[in-house]
């Protein structure tokens, strides 16, 4: 059994040391349950738990039966964080470090820039410009290709 689990821990290592490219990534859905916690207490937002762990379940569909609509829920309550340009370019900055940490070399991020700027209503140009900025940085800061895929509301 103990060879067993050497085995995979080794084959998980070698997988993790593969560069990888990576097509569908939201941005929205990376969005870093440490930066969720920084931002909620810089902008004095009430949350369930300042506890990461607690948090998880709202933001994220792991260990649930696929449900749309829950899916849809879990972007609602993380676009309640888009509160300031800053934290739009550190969302978007995050995702593409995120992302290289996991040895992908190649990512597309899309985004609502709408459901980013609804909160604050930001206008929409501007919140591309964050993300462009903050995906320029982290492409440069990470080594890795990122492209953006903007999602429209139709």
């Amino acid at each position: 059994m103990k060879e067993r689990s050497t085995e995979i821990a080794s084959l998980r290592s070698r997988l993790y040391a593969l560069p990888k490219v990576d097509l569908h990534r939201h941005m929205e859905g990376s969005l870093r349950l440490q930066t969720l916690v920084d931002i909620a207490q810089e902008h004095g937002i009430d949350l369930p738990s300042y506890d990461i762990e607690y948090l998880r379940s709202f933001a994220t569909v792991a260990n649930q039966a696929p449900d749309f609509h829950g899916f849809i829920k879990k972007f609602e309550f993380l676009r309640r964080f888009y509160l300031t340009p800053e934290a739009v370019e550190r969302v978007a900055y995050e995702a593409v470090a995120d992302a290289a940490a996991d040895n992908i070399k190649y990512l597309e991020l899309r985004f609502n820039p709408a459901a980013s700027a609804q909160r604050q209503d930001f206008p929409l140009d501007q919140v591309v410009t964050w993300v462009c900025r903050a995906t320029a940085r982290a492409q440069h800061d990470h080594d890795i290709c990122t492209r953006l895929i903007l999602q429209i509301d139709r």
